[in-house]
């Protein structure tokens, strides 16, 4: 239309009207405005709205075919919407020139509404990490060569979940095929990395899709049965891969096990529904009541937080999960997990002849180590 434009207000009986609908006036009433310089030619209108697109290219409810012959509409994504970007902008702008989001009043009074709202988050662990861990190295999530594909896809995918610390859509965006996943010869480590098409939500700014690399967990076993019945994610997710290897069809990691969509790929939904299942069934198989309220989410801060006090640096757990600052870690995902309070600390030294230790084993790569911790009495014993 030559830069023509047109603009107005929605009377009250339509500001009511579904969004789709106003979409469908909004291109009706611009045609109306525009009829006698549209006379006589053919019209190419453009909309992000697919309902639009979908109602004037089918016909919609007229079934006109001169409808059909003389108008044609084309969708235009809405972050392409130039026109619209730079309107919204322009109404958008205070008197000095400024927009909105910018303006000091604006920013002051997000700042005070933050203060007077404070996010609100958990501040210890909904679960036990350590119960959860002890469970999957026992009956029924071991042996894994030997358990329903179940055990070995939930055990799987927790122990992915909980060594990366990863979002549930970067979990499920894992890919098997030989570009992207590489195990180490004697299953030292494995390398992982998601479908190149898959555009996670933070894109880094050195490579859009980084590599994930998980090294072997070996701690001093005590005996053969525990080295063979362990929590180590290279030979969980070795195990994972030959398992399904005979029935997958899809290059994605993770994939159905239950009919009727055994073999397809997994959805986000449910490789959520698959990280509960496993911290619930960890409970109740070491005879506890499983929490109420968790979410798959809920590892990204129990991971992070576990890694914070067993020595690894914010600037590698921010690293590892695509914090650009330890902000995000700090104000939305740490945990108490210290076990000791002060007060417990304090009142502890009058209890006689013994001393509180805590015992484990950590690796010290980022986010991969989360030893079964085991909190002790030893007598102190005098020379």
């Amino acid at each position: 239309m030559l830069g023509r434009g047109v603009n107005g207000t929605w009377s009250p009986g339509l500001a009511r009207a579904h969004l789709n609908i106003l979409e469908l006036w909004a291109v009706f009433f611009a045609l109306k405005h525009f009829l006698h310089f549209l006379q006589g030619r053919h019209v190419l209108v453009k909309t992000d709205n697919s309902v639009v697109v979908a109602y004037i290219n089918r016909q919609g409810g007229t079934h006109s075919l001169q409808l059909h012959k003389s108008a044609r509409v084309s969708h235009v994504p809405g972050v392409l919407n130039r026109g619209w970007i730079s309107y919204h902008e322009e109404i958008h702008c205070t008197r000095e020139r400024v927009p909105v989001g910018q303006h000091s009043l604006v920013c002051h009074f997000m700042k005070g509404a933050r203060r007077k709202l404070p996010v609100s988050r958990p501040l210890i662990p909904l679960w036990d990490l350590s119960v959860v861990l002890d469970a999957l190295s026992h009956h029924p999530f071991e042996p894994m060569e030997a358990v329903g594909m179940k055990f070995v896809s939930l055990k799987t995918v927790l122990l992915l979940a909980l060594t990366t610390a990863k979002r549930v859509n970067d979990l499920q965006a894992f890919s098997i095929r030989p570009s992207c996943s590489q195990f180490a010869p004697g299953g030292t480590k494995v390398c992982l990395r998601p479908n190149p098409a898959f555009v996670p939500k933070v894109v880094e700014s050195a490579y859009r899709c980084p590599t994930v690399e998980l090294l072997a967990f070996h701690p001093p076993f005590s005996s053969g049965e525990e080295q063979r019945l362990n929590t180590c994610p290279v030979q969980a997710v070795q195990v994972y891969v030959s398992r399904t290897v005979g029935f997958r069809k899809a290059h994605q990691l993770f994939v159905s096990w239950a009919t009727p969509y055994k073999c397809k790929p997994l959805s986000r939904q449910r490789l959520s529904h698959w990280i509960v299942e496993a911290i619930s069934l960890a409970y109740k198989c070491r005879g506890l009541q499983p929490p109420k309220g968790l979410s798959a989410h809920s590892t990204r801060g129990m991971a992070t937080s576990w890694a914070l006090f067993r020595g690894v640096s914010l600037q590698d757990i921010c690293a590892a999960v695509s914090w650009a600052t330890p902000h995000t870690f700090v104000r939305f995902y740490r945990l108490d997990v210290s076990g000791l309070s002060l007060a417990q600390a304090v009142l502890e030294v009058n209890t006689p002849g013994s001393v509180l230790l805590l015992t484990g084993w950590i690796c010290l790569w980022p986010l991969q180590a989360y030893a079964l911790q085991e909190w002790s009495i030893f007598p102190i014993v005098k020379h």
